[in-house]
């Protein structure tokens, strides 16, 4: 079928790799305190498929120790470097020195496991390199498993389970785009098992999505591989959801039309297993929100104006449903939303950015805690 789109405790952390403006923190606190104590967080809300491209950083979450504690990861985009979030007993985070991905810039990254089951693991590719790294950023010794292909340029991938002969059930393979704009685009497959990856396929792709990443439906349902598909219009893509159990047939849903660049976070932020799908033009107010049903997968779109130009999205819980933080006008602001029952955004509490700086991310690893990124 296809859709078409119509017209807590808190810290304050400077949103810069390997320094802290503690000054600034300790000044803006008592106004975080005060939010945080209105929105409290769960673990449960967050889940190592969900991401966050930022203009400076990819964001996201994993359990890199094997404790079933999610951390928060910070990768800069300019550098290659990431930082990692670390839960501590009372609550606050601690914040790891800058670390090398081994790659020198990063545009794409995925959280899961991949070579081993025991813990999660980071892949990351950049535009700049011919090669993705495969990390565990938990182990001060491990080095990183590069991801060779034949194209250069990795600047899409995901790891997900993909129907192969010989499958370890328990861990994760690798989809994998490359090429610049101007250079033949390719797609390749990775077969992981203990300790490695080995290429599968590598072809050719005249038609090649902008971006991939591994989604969930709902809640207690299989990993699906959305696409970011070009069509024939300047101005629009489309949304194609693939089953990676049958990674050559047809989409299992898609929606045509939504407006080029988008960007996206889902989840259950209306209750139950169903998952929505908010998309958004990072500097256009619209919110498109796409709903799940079993059995038709993708519901139509329901548009919102959140009246303000949107900078990005990110999960949050309030202690009582799952919501979202948007960051709004550059950076200049933030809004915690909850979905009402039906589907429509309803803002809750606001945060502006500390003087001379700009919300440039939100990251909530602990029950109970809010940290806000400013730089």
């Amino acid at each position: 079928r296809a859709k078409h789109l119509g017209g807590t405790t808190a810290h304050q952390r400077r949103h810069h790799p390997g320094s802290l403006i503690l000054l600034l923190v300790l000044v803006i606190m008592h106004r975080l305190l005060l939010l945080a104590a209105l929105l409290p967080f769960t673990a449960q809300a967050l889940d190592p498929a969900y991401q966050y491209l930022t203009p400076t950083e990819l964001q996201g979450y994993g359990d890199f120790d094997g404790n079933s504690q999610l951390e928060a990861l910070l990768i800069d985009r300019a550098t290659g470097l990431y930082r990692r979030a670390l839960p501590q007993a009372d609550g606050s985070l601690l914040f790891t020195a800058p670390a090398p991905t081994g790659l020198t810039s990063a545009d794409t990254f995925s959280v899961g496991r991949l070579t081993t089951s025991l813990n999660d693991q980071l892949l990351v590719g950049g535009l700049q390199a011919n090669r993705s790294h495969l990390l565990s950023p938990a182990s001060a010794t491990s080095q990183p498993l590069p991801i060779f292909t034949s194209g250069i340029g990795h600047r899409s991938l995901a790891a997900i389970d993909i129907a192969l002969p010989g499958n370890v059930p328990s861990l994760l393979d690798l989809f994998l785009l490359t090429g610049h704009a101007d250079e033949p685009q390719t797609q390749a497959i990775f077969q992981t098992a203990s300790g490695s990856a080995t290429l599968r396929s590598e072809s050719v792709n005249p038609a090649p999505p902008r971006r991939i990443l591994r989604v969930k439906a709902f809640s207690n349902g299989p990993d699906y591989l959305l696409s970011f598909q070009p069509n024939a219009s300047p101005d629009t893509e489309d949304i194609l959801l693939s089953d990676p159990q049958a990674i050559e047939s047809p989409p299992a849903d898609s929606l045509f039309g939504l407006p080029l660049g988008s960007d996206l976070i889902h989840g259950p932020f209306r209750g139950g297993p169903n998952h929505q799908f908010l998309f958004f033009v990072p500097g256009s107010p619209l919110l498109r929100l796409v709903n799940t049903l079993p059995g038709s997968l993708l519901q139509n779109p329901v548009t919102q104006d959140l009246g303000a130009p949107i900078e990005s999205l990110h999960h949050a819980h309030n202690g009582t449903a799952l919501g979202f933080f948007v960051i709004f006008d550059g950076g200049q602001s933030g809004t915690f939303f909850t979905l009402d029952g039906s589907g429509a955004a309803v803002p809750g509490q606001s945060l502006a950015a500390p003087a001379g700086q700009r919300l440039t991310g939100l990251i909530a690893p602990v029950p109970g805690h809010l940290t806000t990124l400013a730089g």
